[in-house]
């Protein structure tokens, strides 16, 4: 069997270099084009609901922080 190319990490340290670039004190550099603040995390089906959670502790932290934060489910919008 052969290595991932890239290493995964824990879902709880994935978010942690989320929440430090974001709370950074001279704003995120997560991308240098201003109008595409996103990211996007790998995970495994069965990390659903602690992914799930860890999204909901960054929403509050980042409120908290000052943000703008709105939920869009991907779901209902391939329902609608």
């Amino acid at each position: 069997m052969t290595q991932p190319l890239f290493p995964s990490s824990s879902l709880k340290d994935k978010f942690a270099a989320l929440r430090a670039d974001l709370l950074h004190e001279h704003g995120p550099q997560i991308s240098t084009m201003r109008n595409y603040r996103f990211a996007i995390v790998q995970y495994e089906p069965a990390q659903e609901f602690a992914l799930r959670g860890e999204v909901q502790r960054l929403g509050v932290e980042l409120r908290k922080g000052g943000w703008f934060v709105l939920s869009i489910s991907l779901r209902q919008i391939l329902l609608d």
